[in-house]
């Protein structure tokens, strides 16, 4: 069997001729077609509605985590650093080398981050704590030291581990 398609085109008459082969081919890739599509539409809104609930998941965790304090809602601290703030002669170095690297956490959400540090070395007055970037409201000073090695804050870190 034949089919025959007439058609217009650009003033000319054509013939086109299907034999029922070409025509079963021609439907059974345009099936392909469309089951393709709809398999690609289907891991879209899966893929979609894994994201919607990861989403929820996240803002469900941070409901979990906030809490009244002070009259205003405030979301727990993630991430607790540890520094080791040695200042030595060359005071305004230090305070700015501290200062350049407090300043990555210039981008986090508030309250997503606390700092613990032991100031050691040459005298850390206010002036030096605000200049260094250690004087912010999540920033906690755990000690003084004329002289201190690293152990001094990993100290620090092991009894903040073992308490939390």
């Amino acid at each position: 069997l034949t089919k025959a398609e007439i058609f217009y085109d650009g003033g000319q008459l054509l013939l086109k001729e299907h034999s029922a082969e070409q025509e079963e081919t021609e439907e059974a890739a345009l099936e392909e077609q469309d089951d393709a599509k709809a398999s690609e539409e289907e891991k879209k809104e899966q893929e979609e509605a894994e994201e919607k609930a990861e989403r929820a998941g996240r803002v469900h965790e941070l409901q979990q985590s906030i809490h009244r304090q002070g009259g205003k809602i405030v979301a727990e601290p993630k991430v607790s650093l540890f520094y080791h703030a040695w200042k030595g002669a060359e005071t305004e170095l230090a305070t700015s080398i501290i200062s350049e690297q407090m300043s990555t956490l210039e981008n986090a959400p508030m309250n997503s981050f606390e700092v613990y540090y032991n100031a050691i070395g040459f005298f850390w007055d206010q002036a030096s704590i605000n200049a260094s970037s250690l004087g912010c409201s999540t920033c906690h000073l755990l000690g003084y030291y004329e002289e201190g090695w690293e152990p001094v804050t990993l100290q620090s870190l092991y009894v903040y581990c073992m308490e939390n």
